[in-house]
């Protein structure tokens, strides 16, 4: 940004005829863009990939593929996940059960006291 130096004053015996020109207006935003658009480049065709022949499971030196998952493992799965509630389930009713039995136990010892 280019600014302009302030006019110095003048002796008090300088005639005012002689006024300094006034700065020159500044730049706006709203110039148009001097930059080069790219040209646009060439569409390329688009080709599938090659496809890939397996042939027989035999072909592939006797080596059979093993089906992922199946009915049993998800079977297990599922009684796994049975036991693990079930567990859990019944960690919860000992550990109210023993929370009962403190209560008692310390209402019994607070009577027992008074």
């Amino acid at each position: 940004v280019d600014v302009a130096p302030l006019p110095v004053a003048e002796v008090a015996d300088a005639p005012a005829a002689e006024a300094p020109a006034p700065p020159p207006p500044p730049a706006t935003s709203l110039e148009p863009l001097t930059t080069a658009v790219p040209a646009p480049q060439a569409e390329q065709p688009i080709t599938a990939p090659a496809p890939t022949t397996l042939g027989p499971p035999d072909a592939m030196g006797g080596q059979r593929i093993k089906p992922f998952g199946g009915e049993d493992t998800s079977l297990m799965l599922e009684q796994h996940s049975e036991r693990s509630q079930d567990l859990l389930v019944d960690a919860v009713e000992n550990a109210q059960v023993a929370e009962i039995k403190r209560a008692v136990f310390r209402a019994l010892t607070r009577l027992r006291a008074a």
